[in-house]
């Protein structure tokens, strides 16, 4: 398959589809407002009007308000002042995350990945015209909405997600971080930013308890549960997603796309069998994967291939993670770090930073 044979909708056909799902805070907003925002929309950001003169925009993600969390940040502090805390470290990170409306589907997808560096992931990219104006946010997830809304079986035939079973692309089980039920939320949290995943399995040996994910931590950010209470307490009084997070191997992965879709879920637990053990975790961002994979000569399936063998650097889809270290050091470091904020700035040498300038 070297002639691509499916390129799907534009990235501005998924925006338009989609625009209700767009989400924006005024000035003043705080970590909770947009935590609670998140929670309530199933978004995994928010843009938010900066308070820095000129109409700009800067992009809180899930990712940071977990970050926040963690470092202890203050529920009322506002979000600008999170983004301008860690504007420096995220100005060489612009062009990355910048795409144009007219990109294909799997230019996109194949953006998202390049963009994520080694040992992280990158879930989020900003949409700009060619005359600079921000023009919304695109998400993993929007990728498997429209993955989820082609047309027509011909149109999903051609995508190659008709035959395509979620097993091809899932995580399976021993690369997915676990924590166990007596971890505290915040060693459970940590354990996500360590490994740079956002999803972490609370097992007790064989014995699965539940999934935690940034999505747990926009809940406890915005109920003020205490970082040191117990995961698989808050797991067992939180309040749980509507809708089924299991699904078994098989399944085709057009299905799966559906039921994320409809239920607004990130991630899925796959499964052999009915209240069984997951062997695996389906994310949006594998689906992303699968979708920049689309035109390769083995799509969908290659991904299996390359994390099993570790292919060629040049047919690789995600840089490799370094050598992980746990220590506190090396913790605050990674915290230090996102790659899911997506920035804009002036051309002012005085206003780089996590900014979006919304004027052409």
């Amino acid at each position: 398959r070297n002639i691509p044979l499916w390129r799907g909708p534009s990235v501005d056909e998924v925006l338009t589809l989609h625009s209700h799902l767009m989400e924006i805070c005024p000035k003043g907003t705080t970590l909770r407002e947009a935590a609670k925002i998140m929670t309530s929309t199933g978004r995994t950001s928010v843009v938010v009007e900066m308070d820095r003169g000129g109409s700009k925009f800067g992009l809180l993600t899930e990712n940071e308000v977990m970050r926040a969390y963690l470092d202890g940040w203050a529920k009322r502090a506002r979000v600008e002042d999170l983004l301008c805390s860690t504007e420096l470290e995220h100005a060489e990170l612009l062009q990355h995350f910048q795409i144009h409306p007219t990109l294909s589907l799997t230019e996109a997808a194949s953006m998202m990945l390049s963009a994520a560096e080694p040992g992280q992931t990158c879930h989020h990219l900003v949409v700009r015209d060619v005359g600079g104006a921000w023009l919304g946010v695109l998400s993993a997830l929007d990728i498997v909405r429209a993955l989820h809304a082609l047309p027509s079986e011909l149109e999903v035939a051609k995508a190659g997600a008709d035959q395509t079973t979620v097993d091809m692309i899932m995580k399976p089980r021993s690369s997915a971080p676990s924590v166990k039920p007596g971890d505290t939320i915040e060693e459970a949290l940590s354990a996500l930013d360590i490994h740079g995943q956002n999803a972490a399995l609370v097992m007790d040996g064989d014995i699965f308890h539940g999934l935690v994910t940034p999505r747990c931590a926009l809940q406890a950010f915005a109920d003020g549960i205490p970082k040191d209470e117990r995961v698989l307490d808050w797991l067992q009084q939180r309040r749980s997603p509507e809708g089924p997070r299991h699904i078994l191997v098989g399944t085709r992965l057009i299905a799966a796309a559906a039921l994320m879709t409809t239920y607004r879920l990130h991630h899925l637990l796959v499964v052999e069998e009915p209240d069984a053990s997951p062997v695996g975790v389906l994310s949006a961002l594998d689906v992303a994967r699968g979708v920049a994979s689309i035109n390769s000569r083995c799509p969908f399936v290659s991904l299996g291939w390359l994390r099993l063998f570790g292919g060629p650097a040049r047919f690789s889809l995600q840089a490799p993670a370094p050598t992980l270290d746990a220590s506190p050091a090396a913790l605050g470091q990674k915290r230090a770090r996102s790659t899911d904020i997506v920035v804009e700035v002036d051309d002012d040498d005085d206003d780089d930073g996590m900014l979006l300038n919304g004027e052409p």
